[in-house]
């Protein structure tokens, strides 16, 4: 039985294969033909250094090359991060240089409930943070999901923002790893642009946080 989604992928090639699977205005891919296309881009990941856990920033339309390169990054191991293909060169440069989370590492269940659960939370009552899919691999999870400020722009559209976690499971109901990406840079752009004004005592992130986003020995047996 199929235990992650490439494993899942290839089980449905095996049993479909050249059954339409993908269908476009340009396009259409059997799922022989969608899977070749995502083990040859999965092998020039793997030339080109990219392994397990590495976050691979990808600028795309909504064409099947997205969703291809999704599954290609799965079969490697490594996390799928989207950027607009509209961002501009120094909007794309500033999501590389903020893409990590603001708290930096924080450990400890306590410490948790002080800081990433306790203060960083207090004023955001009225903020969503909604999830848009999930990916399970061996003990790995990887979530999807938005950050959605209260309010409208201009043009009507919410100031919504793209976050991933990823997150290690230990068994008994319990995680004992987490990672948050998102780009505080555009966060903090939103906030400005909607009025968004800090209460008392709300939580601000340290002036130097602690970078290291390195795994537990516990995460990796």
């Amino acid at each position: 039985m199929a235990r992650t989604i490439p494993e899942f992928v290839r089980a449905a090639v095996d049993a479909a294969g050249d059954k339409t699977w993908l269908v476009t205005d340009d396009v259409e891919y059997s799922y022989a033909q969608a899977q070749a296309r995502v083990e040859r881009a999965a092998s020039g990941l793997r030339a080109a250094g990219v392994g397990v856990g590495d976050r691979v920033l990808v600028t795309a339309r909504n064409t099947p090359d997205y969703l291809l390169s999704w599954f290609a990054l799965m079969e490697v191991g490594a996390i799928q991060v989207p950027i607009n293909p509209k961002s501009s060169v120094e909007e794309f440069r500033g999501f590389v240089e903020q893409v990590e989370p603001a708290w930096g590492r924080v450990e400890g269940i306590e410490e948790m409930k002080a800081t990433v659960f306790g203060a960083a939370m207090v004023g955001l009552e009225e903020w969503k943070f909604p999830t848009e899919f999930s990916m399970i691999d061996g003990d790995t999870v990887v979530v999807k999901w938005s950050e959605v400020l209260p309010g409208r722009r201009a043009d009507g559209s919410e100031y919504v923002q793209s976050g991933y976690s990823t997150l290690v499971y230990a068994g008994d109901g319990k995680f004992c790893y987490e990672e948050d990406l998102l780009n505080m840079a555009h966060v903090f752009e939103d906030m400005k642009e909607s009025g968004f004004r800090a209460p008392p005592g709300m939580g601000m992130p340290p002036k130097e946080p602690n970078r290291d986003f390195s795994r537990p020995e516990r995460a990796r047996r």
